[in-house]
């Protein structure tokens, strides 16, 4: 299911209605959905807020898959380059007043994820991200 997405934040409750439909339409368990839309509220946000320096109007493309009970998210954007899985994970055996500002997301993504890859190719940002559904996962 591929979805096109203006860089709007009221753009967030439609994509994410439309990726639980999808999940429904798979037979995909609740508590894997409900990782699903983390992970796809998480990234289309991080989209929005910091890939487009100007108030331009941009848009940007979700493709949702399923697949021998692998879900694929791939999210392409024109924004400025930005490989989210450069930065250091956040240390979380420090207090929240000691961790430095952000990050949590990406680090939430790719600890729900089985894979998360990032490329920049033809000027776009290329996010991959991969979840293996098992046995117990789906309805």
């Amino acid at each position: 299911m591929l979805i096109n997405i203006n860089n709007d934040i009221s753009e967030i409750s439609i994509l994410c209605d439309k990726i639980n439909k999808f999940c429904e339409e798979n037979s995909i368990s609740n508590k894997k959905r409900q990782d699903i839309s983390l992970i796809v509220d998480e990234l289309a946000s991080n989209v929005i807020f910091y890939a487009y320096p100007s108030n331009e109007r941009h848009s940007f493309s979700l493709d949702i898959s399923i697949s021998n009970d692998i879900v694929t998210i791939k999210i392409i954007d024109s924004g400025i380059p930005f490989n989210p899985l450069a930065k250091a994970d956040p240390d979380t055996d420090l207090n929240a007043e000691e961790r430095q500002i952000g990050g949590l997301g990406i680090f939430l993504v790719k600890q729900l994820a089985e894979t998360v890859t990032y490329r920049r190719e033809k000027d776009q940002n290329h996010l991959t991200i991969i979840i293996s559904l098992d046995i117990h996962d789906k309805n």
